[in-house]
């Protein structure tokens, strides 16, 4: 796979978002051992299905990549690490922030520059208990905005709602159980992303938004980032 010539320089005005479906998953071998790190490797070990293994190898590897060819870096240079609340960097200072996230059949890398970014995708399922799962995760607004909707419509709000809260989470470096006070739906529940409000003391949340990302039938996911006159790039490997 190469990615060369296919983007231009990354800037502060966009949101490069990635998207690696299922279809180009490949990964040599002696490229997984030479470039992920030992953790890296430990945490592919612990998937039980080959195709997870193979799911996850692939998104480290090509984040790699895009990472040299956004910083100029070499495979050497590009050491990854997390901070006190888990969330990954690059080590070395580029300026340059990413985020990854999984779902059956995708995987997408989200990477800005100047900017704090957090991506989530998720396979939406009619069956699940969105109202219960939501009572349990989502601040009183959000919930109720749901509960607005009509009912055909609940599962799809419900997976809309949860992937902004999920990226938002991530970019602003939170832990996914944390965020009871996290609002992701506009005023009045009209449902339409926009700048993160978090009215009981959220300060983590202070300067984010978010947007939608249109994946196709059966996806929902969302990207915030910190700031404001970006807007987000799609590339489909």
């Amino acid at each position: 796979m190469s990615v060369a010539d296919r983007f231009p320089p990354l800037c502060e005005s966009r949101v490069d978002v990635w998207l690696l479906p299922a279809c180009r998953w490949m990964a040599d071998e002696d490229e997984i051992s030479s470039v992920l790190s030992p953790a890296e490797l430990d945490r592919m070990a612990r998937y039980r299905h080959e195709q997870r293994r193979l799911q996850y190898a692939f998104s480290r590897l090509t984040l790699r990549r895009l990472l040299v060819r956004y910083t100029g870096h070499s495979y050497r240079e590009l050491a990854l690490g997390h901070t006190e609340g888990g969330r990954p960097h690059l080590v070395c200072d580029a300026g340059i922030d990413f985020n990854v996230s999984h779902t059956a059949g995708l995987s997408v890398i989200a990477i800005a520059l100047g900017r704090r970014v957090g991506v989530d995708i998720e396979c939406r399922s009619q069956t699940i208990d969105a109202l219960g799962a939501a009572r349990v995760a989502f601040s009183p607004r959000d919930y109720q905005a749901l509960c607005a909707v009509d009912q055909q419509e609940t599962a799809d709000t419900f997976f809309r709602l949860w992937t902004r809260r999920e990226a938002c989470l991530k970019a602003a470096g939170r832990g996914l159980s944390e965020g009871a006070e996290l609002v992701v739906s506009d005023v009045g529940g009209r449902l339409t992303p926009g700048v993160v409000d978090a009215p009981d003391g959220g300060a983590s949340y202070a300067g984010f938004r978010i947007e939608d990302l249109t994946l196709g039938a059966g996806m929902a996911g969302a990207v915030c980032c910190s700031g404001t006159g970006w807007s987000v790039c799609l590339h489909a490997l």
